[in-house]
């Protein structure tokens, strides 16, 4: 996964650099993160009278699939801001700086904090390397980068990643990003499909040469995945947001299943990548239909008339988050059951650069 609506991540973010009583933890990367500017981008939620804090939307959209998996149990020491997982361990902390006004290390290194900076420290010494095999242009700025893991990686086509490219001076968005993988698991290669904007992290994935290696930080995740059901398939995708799509249907054409499932194609041009490969599709799949909606904003209007049952559907939608969000909301709002739908949101795109 996973680039969306000029939404920062905030996964790079040092503890250091982040004031104590605006510190949390994202429940889901573990990663430090500022309140405030969670609170700016909306990367929050409410749950069973808590306000829980994320790094990204893409944490946001894993949180919403399974609350229970990631709403955490942490306490803080009110003096020093430190989370603990014990509420004894946080009363100690807190006592101790009170009495002491200080803290104490012997207390501190049970700390979600110090616990993350551990666990930060083993992560480098467990991730797989990713090696470029090759990088090819696909149309405008669109880039497929195809690389080799140094260890075995199984994946379901619709799954996403998370990466890091270490390089000097990056930018606020950082060093690390969610990709959907755009390969399936027959292609014997993992490949990102994404566009080269002039991020510095972008700019360190156009640069990388055949051979060179990032770093795998997160293994396959992710449940925006093709789903076997009595309803209608519907495909909703937005620019860069056709990879899982790509991946799904080119998984069940090789496996010989049926693609019965409908794919509108949206973009801003129509420089569309997968076009020859989704028009080869739909004519050895006659179950299979492509539309294409280009330089036009995708509405509840325009998706019935291409789709009059799209209400009796599973419908599942992927761009740029500001689209995910608002036609989600519309088609519920139009009769969509919430259990029919599937979203998938892109960081870092806006319905202007998607």
């Amino acid at each position: 996964m996973h680039n969306h609506d000029e939404h920062e991540h905030h996964h790079d973010t040092k503890i250091t650099d982040i004031p104590s009583d605006h510190m949390a933890i994202c429940p889901v990367t573990g990663d430090a993160i500022d309140t405030v500017e969670a609170e700016k981008i909306g990367h929050f939620r409410d749950y069973n009278g808590k306000r829980i804090y994320f790094c990204c939307a893409t944490c946001v959209q894993l949180f919403d699939e399974n609350p229970e998996k990631y709403a955490p149990t942490l306490h803080q020491c009110l003096e020093c801001g430190l989370h603990y997982a014990s509420q004894d361990t946080a009363r100690e902390c807190e006592a101790w700086c009170k009495e002491h006004k200080s803290c104490s290390l012997e207390i501190t290194k049970q700390s979600v904090e110090s616990q993350q900076g551990n666990k930060q420290v083993a992560s480098l010494q467990k991730t797989t390397a990713l090696r470029l095999l090759e990088k090819k242009h696909l149309v405008d700025n669109i880039w497929a980068f195809r690389f080799t893991p140094d260890q075995p990686l199984s994946w379901t086509p619709g799954q996403f990643i998370r990466v890091e490219i270490t390089h000097d001076n990056p930018d606020s968005e950082g060093t690390k990003r969610w990709f959907t993988i755009s390969s399936t698991p027959h292609d014997g290669f993992i490949q990102i499909t994404t566009r080269i904007t002039d991020t510095t992290f972008k700019q360190a994935l156009a640069a990388l040469e055949t051979g060179q290696t990032i770093k795998l930080i997160e293994q396959p995740d992710g449940d925006f995945v093709w789903q076997e059901s009595e309803k209608p398939l519907v495909f909703i995708a937005g620019g860069i947001g056709i990879t899982p799509f790509y991946s799904m249907l080119k998984a069940r054409g090789h496996s010989g299943q049926p693609v019965s499932a409908t794919l509108i194609y949206n973009g801003r041009t129509d420089e569309l990548p997968f076009k020859v490969e989704f028009e080869e599709a739909s004519r050895r799949h006659p179950e299979f239909k492509v539309h294409y909606v280009i330089g036009e904003q995708l509405t509840t209007e325009k998706l019935t008339e291409l789709v009059p049952n799209i209400s009796s559907s599973q419908v599942y939608i992927s761009g740029a988050e500001s689209m995910v969000e608002a036609l989600g909301k519309q088609l519920e709002e139009n009769g969509l059951a919430n259990d029919n739908l599937h979203q998938d949101f892109f960081p870092h795109y806006s319905e202007a650069n998607y």
